[in-house]
């Protein structure tokens, strides 16, 4: 492990070891973000899939209203 790693973990537990509960939840979310689930990242990654999406879909549409456009321009 890096040691950075290992001062941080030190450094919130003795932090919040006046509140054992939120001790714990620090520790917990912390272990989360080392194993690389954290939230945030997943919250983040999904904002961006839906903004992604939405830009494709409107894009479709104007194409395809282009393409209707011109058919009656040609006719």
């Amino acid at each position: 492990m890096d040691k950075n790693i290992v001062f941080l973990l030190n450094f919130k537990i003795n932090k919040a070891s006046s509140s054992r509960k939120r001790g714990s939840r620090l520790i917990q979310n912390l272990d989360s973000r080392l194993r690389g689930n954290d939230k945030r990242v997943k919250v983040k990654k999904r904002k961006k899939f839906v903004l992604l999406s939405l830009v494709f879909n409107y894009i479709l549409f104007v194409i395809y209203r282009l393409s209707y456009a011109a058919k009656y321009l040609i006719n």
